[in-house]
């Protein structure tokens, strides 16, 4: 649920800010990157030199730096792979979707059709998103056709999960009572034959 609420807010902000968005989104990458490398330098400084040898914190926190400071400096080529990864993202829901169709349809929901046709969908705008977005043409429109689609995965999202959850909870509920029902209470019969 807190991922879906995160995709709805990060998808309403790139529609709001489609300009700022790609600068933003790219910073936000590097520096992170530049954190987590910095982190782990520092961590390996402060591990016991016993660990060290073992340890290849230095080497990931040189490496993590470098590249947060290629993705500040080359914001271009960096912006070029955000409808790439955010595409394979949407997709990946997508996905998942439809497998909790498939369950939904395992258990015999009434509505697991809806399921799959959600599926479908953010695999389709999960395709658009990653081949035909990209380029100098595209990057006006870019970030408001992602923000739409992170909009839509976040809330077809809560959707799935919400009521599928709750039928899929009753039905492991039906389930175990009705194998509750079928257990034998052995002690109880050998009882009854004394």
């Amino acid at each position: 649920i807190l991922i879906s609420i995160i995709y709805i807010v990060i998808g309403i902000l790139l529609i709001a800010f489609p300009k700022v968005s790609g600068d933003v989104i790219t910073s936000i990458i590097g520096i992170g990157f530049l954190a987590l490398g910095a982190v782990a330098v520092i961590n390996y400084f402060l591990i016991p030199v016993k660990d060290a040898f073992y340890r290849n914190d230095f080497v990931y926190g040189v490496i993590a730096i470098v590249f947060g400071l290629i993705i500040i400096t080359k914001q271009n080529l960096i912006a070029d792979l955000i409808p790439v990864i955010l595409g394979i993202v949407i997709t990946a829901s997508g996905v998942r979707k439809v497998q909790q169709a498939i369950v939904a349809k395992r258990i015999n929901y009434s509505q697991s059709a809806f399921y799959f046709v959600m599926g479908i969908i953010s695999i389709i705008l999960g395709v658009v998103i990653m081949f035909w977005l990209s380029g100098q043409t595209a990057k006006n429109i870019v970030f408001i056709v992602i923000g739409a689609g992170l909009v839509y995965d976040g809330v077809s999202d809560l959707i799935a999960t919400l009521f599928l959850a709750n039928k899929f909870s009753n039905f492991m509920k039906t389930f175990k009572n009705e194998e509750e029902d079928n257990v034998i209470d052995v002690t109880a019969e050998d009882r009854k034959d004394e």
